[in-house]
């Protein structure tokens, strides 16, 4: 009888064991799911009927009320040499462009796109490379937060950096 119950107890033993091991699954695939869809939430999604001309090669995202500028400049010198590239940029008739800041500049990240991560319907011209955004870096001097489209990444770059793209955009005041 002894033995038994030896056995017994580790057969409860076991359950036991597998009990907390499916939990533990569980808690890990429901962590999982609750990362990817709060992923899926960041990313923008710039569906037909959303995206209007502005005129003279712009576009109204219209959830953010931005007017973008559809071509990117290519490549800047430096974060300054874009920063003034924007202020001094006239498109559409309008004269007040600036940088992006990253809020602004990742709304416009579509990673459902093969390639790059925007709609190169809209934005044609987008290569798969870094962009700058006025978004100074608070932990570094003279550092910057930039958007690359190849996978839609956001980091930091010292404001010396060359050849990061530029995207304009500006406040569209008439919505």
């Amino acid at each position: 009888m002894v033995k038994k119950k030896k056995s017994k107890e580790s057969k409860s033993k076991i359950s036991i064991k597998k009990i907390i091991g499916l939990f533990v699954v569980g808690v890990v695939l429901l962590v999982g799911l609750i990362l990817i869809f709060s992923y899926l939430k960041t990313t923008s999604d710039i569906r037909e009927g959303e995206v209007l001309d502005c005129g003279g090669g712009t576009a109204i995202y219209l959830d953010e009320k931005l007017c973008w500028e559809k071509s990117a400049l290519v490549s800047a010198e430096n974060w300054k040499d874009a920063d003034e590239y924007c202020e001094s940029l006239v498109l559409g008739e309008k004269d007040d462009w600036r940088l992006p800041s990253l809020i602004e500049l990742g709304s416009i990240v579509e990673k459902s796109f093969v390639d790059i991560s925007i709609n190169d319907t809209v934005f044609d011209d987008t290569l798969p490379k870094h962009y700058w955004t006025s978004t100074r870096y608070e932990f570094k001097d003279n550092a910057h937060w930039y958007v690359h489209f190849e996978i839609g990444h956001q980091g930091y770059a010292q404001d010396f950096v060359k050849n990061y793209g530029v995207r304009c955009v500006r406040d569209n005041l008439a919505l």
